[in-house]
């Protein structure tokens, strides 16, 4: 349920929002820096990149979400919410995005050797 929080966008548009809802441990890193990259103020801005969520940040949700379903855990959760932000807002590689205690459940699940 989303409580009327969807958008839905024509074939012809791209799509992006800049709207930030939802649960922050299931936020893709888009939507956890779209309040810094949209800001005007910021050296960083620039007009012509387009900044903000789309599908594929949907995605990233519904991964998180089925997670969270299988092993009644949150996927990037951490106990530090900065180191949290700094993990899944900059991770390049996916180690340090994923450890293995949370693959762990995963891989043990039946057919958990194709993850």
């Amino acid at each position: 349920c989303d409580f009327g929080e969807s958008k839905v966008y024509g074939p012809d548009e791209d799509g992006y929002t800049t709207r930030n809802r939802g649960t922050e441990f299931m936020k893709s890193p888009e939507m956890l820096t779209v309040a810094n990259a949209s800001s005007k103020e910021r050296s960083t801005y620039d007009r012509r990149k387009k900044v903000g969520a789309n599908k594929s940040c949907d995605v990233w949700g519904f991964a998180c979400l089925l997670y969270e379903l299988l092993t009644a855990q949150f996927l990037f959760f951490d106990d530090d919410w900065i180191r949290f932000f700094i993990r899944v807002t900059s991770s390049t590689c996916a180690e340090d995005l994923l450890p293995k205690e949370r693959l762990a459940p995963l891989l043990a699940a039946p057919g958990g050797a194709l993850v």
